[in-house]
């Protein structure tokens, strides 16, 4: 009997043993796991060109169609209230790649802006004429986090006026493709050519195919790796050119705008929206979905005139459009989606700009924004993440030029639903309440003249503070 009980006291020591060492395994390997850092997504930003706020299904438009984007929306998040760090090309290019107001930057008109007008008081400003080098972009700071960086398509920002200067290789960008494209007038319209190469005119449908290949091929390089992507067509600018087959599909669609809604302006949208959805396409049929941010948004508001040849589209309820400090010009398309974070087809009105994105993404990647230069963005993650209207600080634009679409100098400051324009030749003033008047009809500068120097008095104080360039007297 002794030795019975003593070798059942036996194994009950070793069983007790055998399930305290799976415990502990256990307890370790799930400790493990936890401990195992959080892998960081891919992240595609996709900028098209002059993409207009109400151009998309999405926004609202039922004649142009962008089933890739608008399916884009319905799965992630969707801005009401985005703006373009500036209402041209080059000075919003700046402010997304820096997190920096174009005016701080003084990259503060496109890069062949140099427009004078008689009747002015006023010179233009001098400015700054690509992105110096000592500027710190995002693709930068993502490389110090691990990622390849790629730019397909439109850089903008100094390659065609200090050639060999200005390239997107050398601030951050391991592999570029395509950016290198002018235009020039030929006969009564614009072909596009390489910079330095006029021997071979290109047309935009090509250029689409162009970037939305190079970018398949850079997804399908960079796979297994994290990678850094950005899209940047040069669609939907001018000159309208558009595939032939998506033209006359658009020709022979009812337009419920035919002064507004150009059927070759149609066409440039949908293949724009085709090499979305084959981007989209590439990163789902390499598993990558699951771990990719996706951001799309536009470089300044639709063109709203005929500034060379047929007016392409309206941004109605939006007054006027790019060129212009109005709605029309600044308030932009914005969507983003990141399966399982940025998600359910929500809908956001905060306020937010270009020069947001560079210290949102990097709260994505690390968890904070901390850089050794000074940002005016601010990081809006938790927008990407919910229906909430957050607060934000006041949002300034400043443009000392003249605009080929009838733009003059002005500075802007956007403060909840108060916008204040200013002009820089005369100092005269337009307020509105933009919640109560999205189309900028009633200028209440004088209904409100307490608000209206209140808000001109942070215009000045800003423009101090940031060294902002000023345009020119022309008095002695």
């Amino acid at each position: 009997m002794a030795n019975l009980v003593s070798k059942l006291l036996k194994m009950t020591k070793r069983l007790v043993v055998a399930l305290a060492l799976v415990v502990l395994t256990s307890c370790k390997e799930n400790k493990t796991s936890m401990d195992q850092p959080k892998a960081l997504p891919n992240i595609v930003l996709i900028v098209v060109d002059d993409l207009g706020w109400a151009d998309l299904g999405s926004y609202g438009n039922t004649y142009f169609e962008s089933p890739h984007l608008d399916a884009l929306a319905q799965k992630g998040v969707r801005f009401t209230r985005a703006y373009s760090g500036g209402h041209v090309c080059s000075p919003t290019r700046a402010s997304l790649l820096t997190g920096r107001n174009p005016a701080r930057i003084g990259l503060t008109n496109y890069l062949y802006g140099n427009k004078e007008l008689e009747d002015s008081p006023v010179l233009p400003a001098s400015f700054v004429d690509h992105l110096p080098l000592t500027e710190i972009t995002i693709a930068e700071e993502l490389k110090k986090d691990g990622y390849k960086t790629g730019l397909m398509g439109k850089w903008h920002l100094g390659e065609n006026t200090t050639f060999g200067m200005s390239d997107p290789k050398f601030q951050g960008f391991d592999v570029t493709e395509g950016f290198d494209y002018e235009l020039l007038p030929v006969d009564n319209t614009y072909k596009w050519y390489k910079i330095g190469d006029t021997t071979n005119a290109f047309e935009l449908p090509s250029i689409t195919d162009e970037i939305t290949k190079n970018s398949i091929e850079f997804i399908e390089e960079n796979k297994d790796t994290t990678f850094f992507l950005t899209v940047a067509h040069f669609a939907v600018h001018l000159p309208l050119q558009g595939d032939s087959s998506l033209v006359a599909k658009y020709k022979a669609k009812a337009n419920p705008r035919p002064e507004d809604y150009h059927p070759v302006y149609g066409a440039m949208i949908e293949q724009m929206d085709q090499s979305v959805g084959a981007i989209l396409e590439n990163l789902e049929n390499n598993g990558l979905m699951e771990n990719t941010l996706v951001l799309f948004v536009s470089d300044n508001g639709g063109l709203a005139i005929g500034e060379a040849g047929d007016k392409p589209t309206t941004n109605h309820p939006l007054r006027s459009g790019k060129g212009t400090m109005y709605e029309g010009g600044i308030r932009v398309p914005m969507i983003v989606y990141w399966k399982g974070n940025f998600e359910g087809g929500l809908l956001n009105a905060s306020t937010i700009s270009t020069t947001d994105i560079f210290p949102t993404l990097l709260e994505v990647v690390r968890g904070n924004v901390t850089v050794s230069q000074t940002l005016d963005g601010i990081s809006r993650l938790e927008a990407f993440k919910s229906v909430d209207t957050l607060a934000r600080k006041p949002l300034y634009f400043h443009y000392p030029h003249f605009s080929n679409q009838g733009g003059r100098p002005t500075s802007v400051i956007i403060e909840d639903q108060y916008k204040l324009i200013t002009s820089l030749e005369t100092g005269e003033s337009e307020l509105y309440h933009l919640s109560s008047d999205l189309g900028e009809h009633k200028d209440i500068s004088n209904t409100l003249p307490d608000v209206t120097q209140r808000l001109n008095d942070s215009i000045s104080i800003w423009q101090k503070n940031i060294n902002a360039p000023m345009p020119i007297s022309k008095q002695p």
